[in-house]
């Protein structure tokens, strides 16, 4: 098939995940809606960012995209093929084109398990090589993010979490993927590695033109490193649009709450919530806006009407954001 070049690596439409469980003397079926109904596109060469605080679906989503676990409904487009409609061993093919970077390098890797046959491992699904040639290319992509060639023979356990780390870069990269998820990739390192994982990364995006979807909770690490950006909660997007726009002059109350809990150089940390901590279950999610039982800026239309995310602002049209009052102004009476 011919793919346009103006055509997203990646297109989600419509996403959602849902788990059931049976509760209960009477064994009720209860679900939850772990990713609620998401869509976005990602460019060949680009980076999305996607926030939120823990349990708000987003390594739910990233294991959604790449059929880790199953999907309820919804598409995810790879190279203009819908990877969730095949069947059979279309999938483990395809995969090729979509690979996954995962939080922790140490579980992530196999500990009987060379650093040769780790990296290895997807040319043996997807190439047909020889072993001298697999052995090349893996020499080259060691060498590439950075790893010194007597690695090739040593295990995970020799290394560093930076170094391990690389190991998962390099796997995920060798087939030469349309597009990678990154979750959280960098948050089990130390400061100083996360600045040279995130180096290698944009580095290796510049050479291979990979499209990233990258997960995060450091809102300062999605601005520098990431074109647009997904802001998440209850499994559904609250915000979007280019990523220092988003994170700069947020619109929405969530966000606005997310960027006040970050910590900031020369900023005086004063506690000024901008939420209440009124408790929210997935189990049993409340009617219209999931956020307004926590919202200083709720009003009734906010207990009834679920907001669509839409444009909000007509002078900011590629910021989208989800709350009826948008664009809202936070503690300081800036927008």
């Amino acid at each position: 098939m011919s793919i346009d070049d103006t055509s997203p690596a990646l297109s989600v439409r419509n996403l959602s995940v849902r788990f059931t469980r049976a509760s209960g003397v009477l064994r009720r079926i209860r679900t939850l809606t772990a990713v609620d109904d998401v869509s976005f596109d990602v460019a060949a060469g680009t980076t999305l960012g996607s926030v939120g605080e823990s349990g708000c679906g987003q390594t739910t989503l990233a294991r959604a995209i790449m059929r880790l676990v199953p999907a309820t409904s919804g598409e995810v487009v790879v190279n203009g093929r819908d990877f969730l409609a095949f069947s059979g061993n279309a999938p483990r093919s395809a995969r090729r084109h979509m690979q996954m970077v995962f939080q922790d390098p140490i579980a992530s890797l196999n500990p009987r398990m060379t650093i040769e046959r780790i990296v290895a491992e997807p040319l043996e699904v997807h190439e047909h090589l020889t072993r001298s040639e697999r052995r090349g290319r893996v020499a080259e992509m060691l060498d590439r993010v950075g790893l010194p060639q007597d690695a090739i023979a040593r295990y995970p356990h020799e290394f560093s979490g930076g170094q391990r780390q690389r190991v998962g870069i390099a796997r995920a990269l060798i087939l030469r993927p349309s597009v990678v998820i990154l979750d959280e990739p960098v948050s089990a390192l130390d400061v100083s590695v996360q600045a040279e994982i995130l180096k290698l990364l944009r580095e290796l995006q510049k050479e291979l033109h990979t499209a990233y979807v990258f997960i995060a909770h450091n809102l300062a690490v999605v601005r520098n490193l990431c074109d647009d950006v997904l802001v998440m909660f209850f499994g559904r997007i609250v915000e979007s649009g280019p990523a220092r726009a988003v994170l700069d002059s947020p619109q929405h109350p969530y966000t606005i709450a997310l960027r006040a809990a970050a910590p900031q150089i020369g900023r005086r940390l004063l506690f000024q919530p901008q939420l209440t901590d009124a408790p929210l279950s997935p189990w049993n999610p409340p009617a219209g806006c999931v956020l307004h039982a926590r919202c200083r800026f709720a009003q009734p239309r906010c207990s009834i009407d679920q907001p669509t995310l839409l444009v909000r602002a007509p002078q900011r049209p590629l910021v989208r954001s989800a709350c009826h009052f948008a664009p809202v102004r936070d503690s300081a009476g800036t927008r």
